[in-house]
Protein backbone atom coordinates (compact mmCIF):
# COMPACT_ATOMS: atom_id res chain seq x y z
CA UNK A 1 0.00 0.00 0.00
CA UNK A 2 2.87 2.36 0.70
CA UNK A 3 4.22 1.83 -2.80
CA UNK A 4 0.89 2.86 -4.26
CA UNK A 5 0.78 5.84 -1.89
CA UNK A 6 4.17 7.11 -3.03
CA UNK A 7 3.41 6.43 -6.69
CA UNK A 8 0.15 8.35 -6.54
CA UNK A 9 2.07 11.52 -5.67
CA UNK A 10 4.36 11.14 -8.69
CA UNK A 11 2.27 9.47 -11.38
CA UNK A 12 -1.22 8.21 -12.02
CA UNK A 13 -2.04 4.98 -10.19
CA UNK A 14 -4.37 2.32 -11.62
CA UNK A 15 -6.83 2.39 -8.73
CA UNK A 16 -8.74 -0.56 -10.15
CA UNK A 17 -5.64 -2.73 -9.70
CA UNK A 18 -5.19 -1.45 -6.15
CA UNK A 19 -8.83 -2.23 -5.34
CA UNK A 20 -8.61 -5.72 -6.86
CA UNK A 21 -5.36 -6.36 -4.96
CA UNK A 22 -6.95 -5.42 -1.63
CA UNK A 23 -10.11 -7.42 -2.37
CA UNK A 24 -8.00 -10.43 -3.34
CA UNK A 25 -6.13 -10.23 -0.05
CA UNK A 26 -9.41 -10.04 1.85
CA UNK A 27 -10.82 -13.07 0.03
CA UNK A 28 -7.71 -15.19 0.59
CA UNK A 29 -7.47 -14.35 4.29
CA UNK A 30 -11.19 -15.00 4.75
CA UNK A 31 -11.00 -18.38 3.02
CA UNK A 32 -8.00 -19.43 5.09
CA UNK A 33 -9.80 -18.34 8.28
CA UNK A 34 -12.94 -20.26 7.29
CA UNK A 35 -10.94 -23.43 6.59
CA UNK A 36 -9.16 -23.18 9.93
CA UNK A 37 -12.50 -22.60 11.67
CA UNK A 38 -14.03 -25.68 10.02
CA UNK A 39 -11.01 -27.81 10.95
CA UNK A 40 -11.19 -26.49 14.51
CA UNK A 41 -14.85 -27.50 14.77
CA UNK A 42 -13.93 -31.07 13.75
CA UNK A 43 -11.14 -31.26 16.31
CA UNK A 44 -13.39 -29.83 19.01
CA UNK A 45 -16.13 -32.38 18.39
CA UNK A 46 -13.68 -35.29 18.50
CA UNK A 47 -12.02 -33.99 21.68
CA UNK A 48 -15.32 -33.93 23.56
CA UNK A 49 -15.52 -37.69 23.08
CA UNK A 50 -11.94 -38.25 24.25
CA UNK A 51 -11.97 -36.09 27.41
CA UNK A 52 -14.09 -38.40 29.61
CA UNK A 53 -11.80 -41.33 28.84
CA UNK A 54 -8.70 -39.25 29.59
CA UNK A 55 -10.18 -37.99 32.87
CA UNK A 56 -10.90 -41.53 34.02
CA UNK A 57 -7.43 -42.73 33.03
CA UNK A 58 -5.63 -39.83 34.69
CA UNK A 59 -7.86 -40.04 37.79
CA UNK A 60 -7.00 -43.68 38.36
CA UNK A 61 -3.30 -42.94 37.86
CA UNK A 62 -3.40 -40.15 40.45
CA UNK A 63 -5.04 -42.40 43.04
CA UNK A 64 -2.27 -45.03 42.74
Amino acid sequence: MTIYGKKSLVEKVPWLHVLLFVLGKMVVVSVIGFVIWILGQGVYSSLTQVFPVLRKAIGSLLIC
